[in-house]
């Protein structure tokens, strides 16, 4: 027998979601860019899954309806389902509009179905199960030696401060794959700012990986020994310049974590330090267009800030996609596709592209290595360059 429960204040399983399952009113605004938003027709769909596999499954709305079956007892855990269920990138777009015009959450929904999914047994996906396995095994999602993670500081990894009141939280891209993003960062904060920072020797994941997957225990073992490291440096700030490492940070109050320092995403720090007037930077004549990396802006609301680092290089031209800010579409590596549905998660990113070339953008600049990477590939075919925002400012800083 399904619970039932009414505007509950807390929910902590599947169960709880029920009676939202029933208020989804069909009305579309999980698929489409808010109409009084909308710039450009081509351009004014929102959900990469429900746009690319077409059934109303794979939308929002599709998938509200499968988690009320799944709370009755009647449906099962079919591969289609479980396609379905990790389709989704999780970029928050559905509920935006969802919790403004609704009261709906059905991203929440779909990660407590996935962590349902998970706990009963449910067959993960066989690239996420290796995932999993080098979680497991390396302690991060790369499947590398982990003992190599300072590898991209080279001599520098020996003078390491072990304690300092800023600490850089680099994440596994950054360490061992867009290990350019995790430099730039690096001398950003050190050699243009001039600021003691720590890094952890033994950083693992942030989590975000199994989160998104459902592995929630397995997460939260990570979590807890991050936050020992970095309990260990006396940091009262951790920066972070990826932005799925940023998301998971800034919400580890609802999983029950207490956290005693402050998570700022590298944009925020910097655009700080320009206001300041600590940071400048040379003039860039480039068009450029900004791809809102999802975990930095609708998970956390970052908008801004790096558009006040781009807009204070003089002859920048900072453009605009019809699809920006709030309603700005998906790199497509999000929420675990990038790991398990690579041609998938490729569609996503040659979507972005198409607004990019409807701008006539030359640089696309973004705040996360995993939308640099996933976007790499479909910008090179586009003749468009790609670039971190860190990469960005490392270069064109002054002094």
């Amino acid at each position: 027998m399904a619970r039932e429960f009414c505007y509950p204040t807390v929910r902590e399983s599947l169960g709880d979601y029920y009676e939202m399952t029933w208020r989804c009113a069909k009305c579309g605004f999980c698929r489409n860019v808010f109409p009084s938003d909308t710039e450009h027709e081509r351009f004014g769909r929102q959900c990469p899954s429900g746009e690319r596999f077409r059934f109303e499954s794979y939308y929002a709305s599709g998938r509200n309806e499968l988690a009320r079956l799944t709370i009755e007892g009647k449906q099962g855990f079919t591969d289609r389902f479980r396609h379905v269920l990790y389709s989704c990138t999780t970029c928050n777009a559905c509920e935006e509009w969802c919790e403004a015009t609704q009261g709906l959450y059905p991203v929440k929904l779909t990660m407590a179905m996935r962590k349902h999914f998970a706990e009963q047994g449910g067959e993960l996906l066989p690239e996420h199960q290796k995932l999993v396995k080098s979680l497991r095994e390396n302690k991060n999602r790369l499947n590398r030696n982990n003992r190599d993670r300072l590898a991209w500081l080279g001599e520098a990894a020996k003078s390491l401060p072990e304690k300092a009141d800023l600490a850089f939280f680099v994440g596994c891209r950054s360490s061992f794959r867009r290990t350019e993003i995790a430099r730039s960062a690096y001398e950003l904060l050190t050699k243009r700012l001039g600021l003691k920072v720590a890094i952890l020797t033994d950083e693992r994941c942030c989590g975000r990986p199994l989160l998104d997957i459902g592995a929630e225990q397995e997460a939260r073992e990570l979590i807890s020994h991050n936050l020992a490291q970095l309990q260990k440096t006396g940091a009262s700030q951790v920066v972070f310049a990826c932005a799925e490492c940023f998301h998971t940070f800034r919400s580890l109050a609802p999983l029950g974590f207490e956290v005693e320092f402050e998570s700022l995403h590298l944009s925020e720090l910097l655009s700080a330090k320009l206001q300041q007037g600590a940071l400048g930077f040379r003039p860039l004549k480039k068009r450029v267009a900004f791809q809102d990396p999802c975990h930095l802006g609708r998970h956390q609301g970052v908008f801004e800030p790096p558009r006040k680092l781009l807009a204070s290089m003089a002859q920048l031209e900072l453009v605009e996609m019809p699809r920006n800010r709030k309603n700005a579409w998906c790199c497509g590596a999000g929420g675990g596709v990038q790991d398990a549905m690579e041609s998938y998660s490729q569609w996503v990113a040659s979507e972005r592209l198409q607004e990019v070339k409807h701008v006539a953008a030359e640089l696309l600049v973004t705040a996360c290595p995993g939308c640099k990477e996933n976007l790499w590939a479909k910008a090179q075919e586009s003749g468009v360059q790609v670039l971190d925002l860190a990469e960005l400012l490392c270069q064109q800083a002054e002094g």
